[in-house]
This record gives structure tokens, C-alpha cells and sequence, in this order.
């Protein structure tokens, strides 16, 4: 199965608050990256002052109407890398390695 993931969005939370575990704001929802084939969002892309971040949908605790909620501390996300829209595989492995967290490719039974 040929993997696919492009940029949605979804005017339910595109603008949201987004709030770190420690209660920080760290941005607001540009838009969500999905993969089509399997209904399924893999990032949030947050607005962070000049630059765009990709966050894994695994790192989200919880949405609500007063924002989104992170699992992770504000200081684990300064070590991400600015987004890149073609999402390849090098840059997802960047995503997941400065975060600590394993990449949902190898927790898909799917894939």
C-alpha cells in the first residue's frame, strides 16, 4: 500500500489554541496532515510565532473547545524541526527522534 499524507484542514480547530503539558502556549492549529488511505490524521501543524511545526497526533491529550492539549512539555518542542510540507520519510524520523516518541509506522499493524 502506497503511503500517502497531505494537508487538511478543518475549520472545527484550524486557529485553536494549542497548549503544551505544562500549560504553555505554543501556537495555534494551521492544519492537520492526514493519510487519506487509511482515515486517518498522522500531525498537527501548529503556527509557532514565524515558523510551522508538525506534531504527531500520538502526542495529543486532548481537544476541547478552549484549545488543544499536548502531551509533551514546551521544552521537548523547541527541539523540533520547522515543518516541511512534502513529509517524507526523513524528515517524520526527525519529527519522532527529537521527541522521543515511536513513529506510528511501526505501531500500525496495518502497515
Amino acid at each position: 500500500m502506497k503511503r500517502e499524507l497531505r494537508e487538511v484542514r478543518d475549520r472545527d480547530i484550524q486557529g485553536m489554541a494549542v497548549y503544551s503539558s505544562d500549560g504553555q502556549f505554543v501556537g495555534a492549529v494551521n492544519c492537520q496532515v492526514s493519510e487519506p488511505v487509511v482515515y486517518t490524521h498522522r500531525y498537527l501543524v501548529v503556527q509557532q510565532d514565524s515558523e510551522r511545526l508538525a506534531i504527531p497526533a500520538d502526542a495529543i491529550a486532548d481537544i476541547s473547545p478552549s484549545g488543544v492539549v499536548l502531551s509533551l512539555p514546551a521544552r521537548l518542542l523547541a527541539s523540533l524541526p520547522p515543518y516541511d510540507e512534502k513529509m517524507g520519510r526523513a524528515f517524520e524520523l526527525r519529527v519522532h527522534f527529537a521527541l522521543n516518541i515511536t513513529p506510528y509506522w511501526e505501531i500500525d499493524v496495518n502497515e
